[in-house]
């Protein structure tokens, strides 16, 4: 059975920027996915949800899962290549957003609206987890 680990193709331990290098791989090698991968890229950055994932993966109970609720306490190189990445994401989003222009399909822009907004939340996320330095 795939999982969200595998749609990524990435292992279940792998550190926030493996998981926003391969979501956005995913997307550039297959953009007309690029909602559904922001689905799992939105559950798997997120400590809390990527915890209840791994629960209901797993089997186990949630309560064993919590002591790694921390694991993003990244180092500042790890933070550079995140920032970085953030960026290249944030590119992407915006040439992406810029379809509406060119579509006129209403499900189409619904789709493409909620997608926008939900990943500006995540990528604002994101920036909070860069600590030791000042991104913009």
């Amino acid at each position: 059975m795939r999982n969200l680990y595998s749609i990524l193709g990435i292992s279940n331990n792998s550190s926030l920027v493996d998981i926003c290098r391969a979501y956005q791989f995913k997307c550039k090698i297959n953009p007309s996915n690029i909602f559904y991968y922001t689905k799992i890229f939105k559950i798997l950055v997120n400590p809390k949800l990527r915890i209840i994932y791994d629960a209901m993966l797993w089997q186990v109970d949630i309560r064993l899962l919590f002591s790694y609720s921390d694991r993003y306490n990244l180092d500042p190189e790890d933070e550079y290549e995140l920032a970085f990445i953030i960026g290249l994401i944030d590119y992407l989003k915006d040439y992406f957003y810029d379809t509406k222009y060119f579509i006129n399909n209403n499900d189409y822009l619904t789709k493409l609206e909620l997608w926008y907004n939900e990943l500006v939340n995540i990528l604002d996320q994101l920036r909070g987890e860069i600590k030791t330095f000042y991104l913009n």
